[in-house]
């Protein structure tokens, strides 16, 4: 689950980190979360770091509460609001709902983007407009958020013209990323250089990340495995379990793998040649992967 300091915690809900420190501090009567961890602080002592759906859900429960089930607080139209405040508008009781659908690329894109530049991590914040509007005309409007109603359908379009600009949430599907907090982590990785500057910043003032489609689709054509030539000394080319696999590669053990394969930083991996279970890979495909990681492809 994502993690955010003081800092990132104040960019997204306009405290500064002192602020944030306090009301941490103050825990006890006000029912702040409770640190996770800490992380290296830049030349300073380390960072405590809270976990993010927490944060935000206890800032969405110091509002006040909307008056019915389902029913959207009245706002400013133009007032931007965090994935656990639209979720909390809209009625949702799980304050990450709108997050879990942006993330599937079954919300809008948001009309802020921030990024922090020590983390990686984007902080986003919809109009409350145009979160009122999605939830009007979305499939299955009607029924109260929280029923049995099914999981909204994706808002981006699955083709496009090559000079269109598209949000992470698209680039994440024309990649193969498993949603845009994969696509996140990867992009802050350098895993997808051709889009490390976005070919837009801004929208309407604000800041937000668009890149090309054409570009994107380039990107995911270069990062999809190329046929590899056999290694000397590879013999039969055995099929390989993660636990055989991961070691070759540098890893400690199978999660270890598995957990950089659904990252998408194993590209030559994201398809074993035998699925399972348990899941396997020809020793080449490993042995090609271990090269790319080590910078050397052959």
């Amino acid at each position: 689950m994502p993690r955010v300091d003081a800092d990132e915690i104040g960019a997204a809900h306009q405290l500064t980190a002192k602020q944030v420190r306090s009301l941490y501090a103050a825990r006890k009567s006000n029912g702040f979360p409770e640190a996770k961890g800490t992380r290296p602080g830049a030349g300073k002592r380390p960072q405590s770091e809270w976990e993010e759906a927490e944060v935000d859900a206890w800032f969405a429960r110091r509002r006040k509460p909307a008056s019915a089930p389902g029913r959207a607080v009245q706002r400013d139209p133009g007032e931007l609001l965090t994935a656990a405040e639209a979720s909390r508008r809209l009625g949702y009781k799980n304050p990450a709902q709108l997050k879990t659908y942006f993330d599937k690329g079954s919300f809008i894109d948001p009309d802020e983007e921030v990024e922090s530049p020590e983390s990686g991590r984007v902080r986003r914040r919809w109009r409350a407009d145009r979160v009122d509007a999605w939830n009007e005309n979305r499939p299955g409007q009607g029924r109260r958020a929280g029923s049995s109603a099914r999981q909204p359908s994706a808002t981006t379009a699955a083709t496009g013209a090559p000079d269109d600009l598209i949000g992470a949430a698209e680039a994440s599907r024309i990649l193969g990323l498993g949603g845009v907090s994969s696509f996140d982590t990867t992009l802050y990785k350098g895993d997808l250089p051709l889009l490390a500057q976005p070919a837009s910043t801004r929208l309407n003032g604000r800041r937000v990340r668009r890149w090309r489609r054409s570009v994107v689709e380039e990107q995911a054509e270069q990062r999809r495995p190329q046929p590899q030539p056999p290694v000397e000394g590879e013999g039969d080319n055995p099929l390989l379990t993660a636990e055989e696999a991961a070691p070759l590669l540098g890893y400690a053990n199978a999660k270890s793998l598995r957990t950089m394969i659904a990252r998408g930083a194993l590209p030559h991996l994201a398809r074993p040649d035998d699925p399972g279970p348990p899941a396997r890979w020809k020793k080449a495909a490993v042995l090609a992967q271990a090269r790319a990681k080590a910078g050397h492809v052959g």
